[in-house]
């Protein structure tokens, strides 16, 4: 590889810029490429086939990162259907994506079948990244025809890349639960035809082993890929606490989203009440704060948005004049949520990345999992799994979730850098990463017979 000077990486499962979390996900891979591989020529790859809405869902990764070439996603995505209003326009719609779906795989037999641009760039990578995240998962509630298709429209690219003969890596993502066995089937046919799967947990990866039966040897647990983002500086910190008049270090922040039911979400609005006011009593905190970690865009409405939830839990909270709170809704690029997170006393989340913001700007943080191993698992490698309780089960915890933050008042400061230790040792190997995909990359492309 020494002799490279362009080497071509294409990341692929680019979702938009309206989840703060995803969109750090993308810009903290770009930014880790691009100290591996200066002179890479990267591609980003939408879920978006529309170019259209390709232009408008990634303002964050354009802004950071002007340079990189935003693709559209080679085949057409079920979400490109998202302003259709009408319900029966929308699932006819959504029939025909089904079915052009299930015609793409005569794409993959048959590769010289269909050509765009972006199977072009998969074709002449020296590798392609499946973005880290978490959408290789069923809900026990799904259709099961239709989570196949959907997850065959997901290893679509990869499959791609695989009959082009191009390496391809399942970077950092947690993977599962799969309730299915034709998912399980596919996932395992996809997976195993990877170089290498990098779980950023050890749940997933002992699912992917004892579940899936995914070869083991392909198998490398690595730390998410947003740890390489630096802990936000000091003027930083006090120029939001000064621009939205937080009170430094004396303010909790909630994140939440949508759940299942009404009545799930209650139960989380009620604990949070409660955990506000006690901590409000104690003074320990002067206010709550609530934040959109996924925000809609101005011109873009597209992948989900945690407005109407916290407007919800806003006006619960402010129902009783206890607590004083406010509500922050707006799209937040990571860098700033970083630094407000930075400012907080505590974060309580239901959103991973917020968790993960938190600590990574050494504030502490209890986080409530929803789905998935993800929270878990990752919290659990960083010594932190006291730190996180189920959703169903919240408010059975209520008095552990008060005792644990008692516990963290005893000696503040300590916790806090003991966080921090956890994090450098995180970001020190998120740093590494990058190092396996320099082992897997082929070179050069045009000696490849496809």
């Amino acid at each position: 590889m020494s002799h490279l000077s362009s080497p071509k990486i294409t990341i692929v499962h680019g979702m938009p810029d309206t989840n703060a979390g995803g969109s750090a996900l993308g810009i903290s891979l770009i930014q880790t490429l691009k100290c591996h591989f200066p002179e890479a020529i990267i591609s980003y790859v939408s879920t978006h086939s529309r170019k259209n809405l390709v232009k408008s869902a990634y303002p964050f990764i354009r802004t950071f990162y002007p340079d990189i070439k935003l693709s559209p996603y080679p085949i057409e995505g079920r979400s490109d259907n998202y302003e259709i209003k009408n319900n029966f326009h929308r699932k006819l719609r959504n029939l025909i994506w089904a079915l052009k779906t299930l015609f793409s795989i005569m794409y993959v037999v048959f590769p010289s079948f269909r050509s765009n641009e972006t199977l072009k760039e998969i074709k002449n990578s020296n590798i392609v990244l499946s973005r880290g995240t978490h959408m290789f998962y069923e809900s026990n509630k799904d259709n099961p025809i239709l989570s196949l298709i959907s997850k065959f429209w997901l290893c679509f690219p990869l499959l791609m890349a695989w009959r082009y003969r191009c390496p391809f890596i399942i970077y950092a993502q947690s993977i599962g639960p799969l309730y299915y066995i034709f998912t399980k089937k596919l996932i395992r046919f996809t997976f195993n035809r990877a170089s290498v799967i990098l779980a950023r947990e050890e749940i997933s990866a002992n699912y992917m082993k004892n579940t899936i039966n995914i070869l083991p040897q392909k198998i490398i647990v690595v730390p998410d890929s947003v740890f390489v983002l630096n802990r936000p500086h000091k003027k930083e910190i006090e120029k939001v606490s000064l621009s939205y008049s937080f009170p430094y270090k004396k303010f909790i922040v909630f994140v939440i989203r949508a759940l299942k039911t009404s009545r799930d979400e209650m139960k989380v609005f009620r604990l949070f009440k409660e955990l506000a006011n006690f901590l409000y009593d104690k003074e320990i905190i002067e206010k709550c704060v609530i934040i959109t970690q996924c925000h809609h865009f101005p011109d873009y409405k597209g992948f989900e948005s945690d407005e109407e939830i916290s407007r919800s839990l806003f006006e619960y909270l402010t129902r009783k004049k206890e607590c004083p709170v406010e509500l922050i809704s707006k799209a937040f690029s990571h860098d700033e949520l970083l630094a407000i997170y930075a400012a907080a006393r505590y974060v309580i989340s239901l959103r991973l990345h917020a968790a993960l913001f938190s600590l990574i700007s050494g504030t502490p943080v209890l986080a409530i999992s929803v789905s998935g191993f993800k929270t878990e698992g990752i919290m659990q490698s960083l010594g932190l799994a006291k730190n996180v309780y189920k959703e169903g089960e919240v408010r059975l915890n209520k008095q552990e979730i008060i005792n644990r933050l008692l516990e963290y008042e005893k000696n503040y400061d300590g916790n806090v850098q003991e966080i921090l230790e956890h994090i450098k040792l995180a970001r020190k190997k998120a740093h590494e990463t990058p190092n396996i995909v320099r082992s897997f990359m082929i070179w050069p492309r045009n000696d490849l017979k496809t």
